[in-house]
């Protein structure tokens, strides 16, 4: 390499990498190539969809595993696109923020709970028999990234949105408004969806979304946050600091106590240090590490037994003083 060249490397690759790539792969294989695709012949006409989405009918069958894969399949290309859009922005800043572990579990949480309530929902709310077909499939992201959404709306609620709202309206908003208006909106969704006809037939799962981003508000405020805004000056900031901190308040209050119960005693330091040879016996050396803590922490912080050593220390070294004279 030449001096002054520019040296190239590849970018770090991390957690949020593997699951961002994993939905793309998933999504070349199946819409690109057409393997993990099943035909759907309807009253309606016969549709293509992929396999691994999950609903009542699927768990019943055994397929509890659906309960996972339906979280990387996506019912079409503008599904996918969207999930992957809103997925860029917040799943990188969750990996920066909280790592790459917590990246997972909002993931999985999020879509977990999501389906859950969609399904439990449905089963609930709607009679037996009003679908022949039974319940819609449910597909995609959309679940696990509501959840990320709001872990960064809860933990940053002051940051702004500086992305561009369906990619027409730019916006300047923070976090915690935007988190609010989309539970509005998905709840009015989700209402009109339900006395729909027939009800929650639509494939937009909003109450999964609902559930997503109740695992992602439920697991950041289990991690600490939500009480107080989160900045950035507190989000940098070293963890010895906040011991640090704990320790000058725990020695300032033992100083202030010291000092409302304990006498003055006037000593002379200067003559204690002057008789403290350089090569201590075992019993001197108790004299050197009190004189060190009184340069630590003040006189204030001495104990009753210490103070003693001195004050004995002190004459000792005036008698000593004396004689010499």
């Amino acid at each position: 390499m030449r001096p002054g060249g520019h040296s190239w490397q590849m970018p770090q690759w991390t957690t949020f990498h593997s699951l961002f790539w994993l939905i793309v792969v998933v999504a070349i294989l199946q819409h690109g190539l057409g393997w993990g695709m099943m035909t759907i012949i309807s009253s309606e006409g016969t549709t293509r969809l992929p396999i691994g989405g999950v609903s009542l009918e699927t768990l019943s069958e055994g397929r509890i595993w659906t309960m996972f894969t339906f979280m990387f399949v996506h019912r079409d290309l503008l599904h996918l696109a969207f999930n992957l859009v809103v997925f860029w922005f917040v799943g990188r800043r969750v990996q920066e923020i909280f790592g790459g572990g917590h990246l997972v579990r909002l993931f999985l949480i999020g879509g977990l709970l999501g389906a859950a309530l969609r399904i439990g929902v449905y089963a609930w709310l709607v009679p037996a028999g009003s679908q022949a077909s039974g319940q819609p499939v449910l597909m995609g992201a959309s679940a696990s990234v509501f959840a990320l959404f709001f872990a960064l709306a809860v933990s940053l609620p002051r940051d702004e949105v500086g992305h561009m709202i369906y990619l027409i309206l730019p916006i300047r908003v923070s976090m915690l408004r935007a988190g609010q208006f989309v539970i509005v909106l998905e709840m009015v969704l989700f209402l009109l969806d339900l006395f729909s006809s027939p009800p929650l037939a639509s494939d937009a799962a909003h109450v999964a979304h609902l559930g997503g981003a109740l695992a992602g508000w439920y697991y950041i405020r289990m991690l600490g946050y939500g009480e107080h805004p989160l900045t950035y000056r507190r989000l940098w900031q070293r963890e010895e600091d906040a011991p640090l901190r704990r320790q000058r308040r725990n020695a300032r209050l033992v100083t202030q106590n010291a000092a409302r119960r304990r006498p003055h005693v006037e000593l002379d330091l200067e003559a204690v240090a002057e008789q403290i040879p350089s090569e201590a016996p075992p019993v001197e050396l108790d004299v050197d590490e009190i004189l060190e803590k009184i340069h630590a922490h003040g006189i204030d912080s001495l104990t009753v037994r210490e103070r003693r050593t001195l004050e004995n220390a002190s004459q000792k070294a005036k008698r000593g003083s004396s004689e010499r004279s």
